[in-house]
């Protein structure tokens, strides 16, 4: 989403410092998407975003939310076997 913040303001708001810019992106992140979406438009806009806009939006949100969407392993899992080369390597090659 950070991103897609920068974009708009990027848009909407060019002269931000870096200072501010990462002010606005702290506050952006603690924000519903949606409604700060909206709030964001009317604001530098004075309405809300197009059809258009909002598409691009949601499709951003959507294929952002899939990619980020982390898989939680039970803490008794078996290693992956990325974790099992890493442990043997380690293994092999400890120093005296």
């Amino acid at each position: 989403m950070e991103e897609l913040y920068r974009q708009l303001y990027a848009k909407y708001s060019p002269g931000l410092s870096e200072e501010e810019l990462n002010t606005k992106l702290q506050f952006a992140s603690e924000q519903d998407p949606e409604e700060w979406i909206n709030a964001f438009y009317q604001k530098y806009t004075g309405s809300g975003p197009s059809e258009e806009q909002s598409n691009y939006i949601s499709n951003y949100m959507s294929e952002n939310k899939s990619s980020t969407d982390l898989v939680q392993l039970p803490s008794e899992a078996e290693p992956s076997w990325m974790q099992k080369l890493v442990n043997l390597t380690l293994e092999t090659t400890k120093l005296p």
